[in-house]
Formats: structure tokens, C-alpha cells, sequence
């Protein structure tokens, strides 16, 4: 991910008007941590040229919301909005935090269906008496 860093801005350069999303699948390092990076402030603003920027979890934001502030000095709130503003370019932007991770209302509810009901039976069944080993493997795998 972090070679794409630098394509909102890029794109941004291009097609001014166009909505930008950008999403980091890996932690973002503490500020203190990100401002030994050689080209902090060109990754930066590659980043800022998008409308939203989102991450897995709220630390990850405000790490992230810490390294805009002490990188370039742009305003950057973290309480009940969570956004940038860049006065120099003249535009705002959005963080958000969209964790990975299953609805489980949905598979609540699933668990209700005559279909589900009858597949639980058919597994006790046909597994009676015997150990079951069950294994689950991610398909989108992150890296933390």
C-alpha cells in the first residue's frame, strides 16, 4: 500500500473535481515513528489529495491524524469529526474508521433460517461421536 501513497494527489492533479477514497490495509506508525521517513512530506500530500482516507481501527486514524499535524502543520481535527483541513491547497478531507469484520446480526439471524437449521442437523449427524476439528482461513488477509 504504501507505494500508492502518493496517487490521490496525482490523480487529484488530473481530475480536480473527482471524489478520491483511499484505504491503508496496514497500521500507520505512531507520528513520532513517521517523521524519520526521508520523503514524509511528499507522502503526505500525495495522501491528502484524497476526499476520504480510511483505517481499520481508531488508533491507526489518530496516529495517522498526529503525523498530518506534526509533518505539515495543517489543521487536523480528532474528536467528534474526525477531518483534515489544508489551507494551502484549499481542501478538506475526511477520516474514517471501517473495521474489518463480520455483521453479526446477519449470521444471528441465519442461524434462524429452516435451511441453516437443517444443515446443523445433517453436520451432528453425520459427525455423532466423533471430534471435529474445525480450521477457518481468512480470504483478505492483513498485515498488523
Amino acid at each position: 500500500d504504501y507505494h500508492l501513497m502518493l496517487v490521490p494527489q496525482l490523480v487529484r492533479e488530473r481530475r480536480p473535481k473527482v471524489k478520491i477514497g483511499w484505504f491503508l490495509h496496514v497500521p500507520w506508525c505512531a507520528a513520532e515513528t513517521y517523521a524519520t521517513f526521508p520523503r514524509r512530506k511528499e507522502v503526505m500530500r500525495g495522501l491528502l489529495g484524497a476526499d476520504l482516507i480510511g483505517f481499520h481501527v481508531y488508533d491507526y486514524a489518530r496516529h495517522f491524524m498526529d503525523s498530518v499535524m506534526r509533518t505539515l502543520g495543517v489543521e487536523a481535527s480528532v474528536h467528534r469529526e474526525t477531518y483534515v483541513r489544508d489551507h494551502t491547497k484549499g481542501h478538506s478531507l475526511s477520516v474514517g474508521v471501517f473495521p474489518i469484520g463480520i455483521d453479526p446480526v446477519r449470521f444471528d439471524k441465519a442461524l434462524d433460517l429452516i435451511e441453516t437449521k437443517d444443515k446443523i442437523i445433517d453436520v451432528k449427524r453425520r459427525f455423532d461421536g466423533r471430534l471435529v476439528v474445525l480450521g477457518i482461513d481468512r480470504l483478505d488477509l492483513i498485515e498488523t
